[in-house]
């Protein structure tokens, strides 16, 4: 449920983002930030870089989307013979993805001070020494044990930016955040910079594209789903899918289309009796909130192929294995979706596609699925 809500949340973003081009007052903002990490759990500070992309509809409210990277850690002892120093190393990646609402309290000449409030999604890895084994040998290194912790949690977060205006495009100043997740606050303070541009047709040495050009519309689809890697008695499993989508023409042959679509994906395996070990049947069935961004080329009248990345947003889901039901790990997968359409009438199209998840955010073991799509999509944009 967190993640959907934070998708639902980047989605709205991507559709203001999308509207933009008829707009002259649309500012846009690009910024990143180097500083200090802090966690109200470890003693030691770490670092972090965050980057964000911001646009202001209006000259003082704005949205924004943010990714960070950080690390803390506590190495020096690590050759220690002493066990109460051994047990104080540790180390942690923090990573962040956010979206948030920016109102800029000043904005002067040369002075800019901006308050962000919003929401973070948090995922942390932390490696730490659990125990120390006595040691009979004289030097180091200790036999230790290693134990690692994954969190991922929805936090509220709050923001203060400072920028001095350098030129009407570029500044420099400080940024702080705050984020309370269930365990903790974190917070972090660093030196940023931020470039500031419009985003249009022109801008882009694109033609402004007429009302009566824009499509967009609905699809309905059978998805036929597999395991990322497939294994001896593994069968593909159809489910449905159906979304909504829109697309742009950005030349005479090519376009770019948008799809939000909720997506069913499953796996079953066959029981496998191999006389002294048999292996129960099995089946996965999950959905997900998958987003989709296809580069289209018409190659002939009416035929399409198209390729672009996906990312997919676990819903809800369920493994059976010998009668019972047990929960699925979540997971935001990414991968590649690829494929060809053949327009029938001016607004129904045919098409087939293979998607397949390459790589997984989050803090969950990998659970990626690939499969075959075959759909219709119906055009709902009026026509001349």
């Amino acid at each position: 449920m967190d993640r959907l809500l934070f998708c639902l949340l980047l989605t709205n973003l991507g559709v203001q983002l999308a509207t933009a081009q008829d707009s002259t007052r649309t500012r846009f903002a690009a910024s990143t930030a180097v500083g200090r990490l802090t966690t109200t759990d470890m003693a030691d500070a770490g670092w972090q870089v965050r980057q964000q992309l911001a646009y202001f509809p209006t000259s003082r409210l704005g949205v924004a989307v943010g990714l960070s990277w950080g690390n803390q850690a506590q190495l020096e002892n690590i050759k220690s013979l002493i066990a109460s120093e051994l047990l104080r190393t540790y180390t942690r990646n923090l990573n962040t993805a956010d979206l948030g609402i920016l109102f800029r309290l000043i904005d002067s000449r040369h002075n800019v001070l901006i308050l962000t409030g919003g929401v973070a999604l948090v995922t942390q890895k932390t490696v730490r020494i659990d125990s120390v084994y006595p040691n009979t040998r004289p030097s180091p290194p200790q036999p230790v044990r290693l134990v690692t912790t994954e969190q991922q949690d929805l936090a509220p977060m709050l923001g203060l930016t400072y920028q001095y205006k350098v030129s009407p495009r570029l500044g420099v100043g400080a940024d702080g955040r705050l984020m309370w997740t269930n365990t903790q606050r974190i917070s972090s303070l660093g030196l940023s910079a931020t470039y500031r541009f419009n985003v249009s047709a022109a801008s882009l040495g694109l033609p402004v594209v007429p009302a009566d050009e824009r499509q967009w519309g609905i699809r309905a689809a059978v998805n036929f789903s597999a395991g990322y890697e497939r294994s001896y008695g593994e069968t593909w499993l159809a489910r449905p899918a159906a979304g909504l989508w829109a697309e742009l023409p950005i030349s005479l042959t090519w376009g770019v289309r948008g799809e939000l679509s909720y997506v069913g994906r499953g796996v079953e395996r066959e029981r496998i009796d191999l006389g002294s070990t048999v292996y129960s049947a099995t089946a996965s069935r999950v959905n997900y909130l998958d987003m989709s961004l296809l580069f289209r080329n018409e190659i002939r009248q009416n035929w399409h192929v198209f390729i672009g990345p996906h990312l997919a947003f676990f819903l809800d889901g369920r493994y059976q294995s010998g009668g019972k039901s047990y929960p699925v790990n979540k997971g935001i997968n990414s991968g590649i979706t690829l494929g060809t359409s053949v327009n029938i009438t001016r607004r129904i199209a045919l098409d087939a596609r293979y998607v397949r998840d390459i790589i997984q955010f989050g803090s969950e073991p990998y659970n990626g699925f690939q499969g075959f799509q075959f759909g219709t999509a119906i055009n709902l944009a009026k026509r001349p």
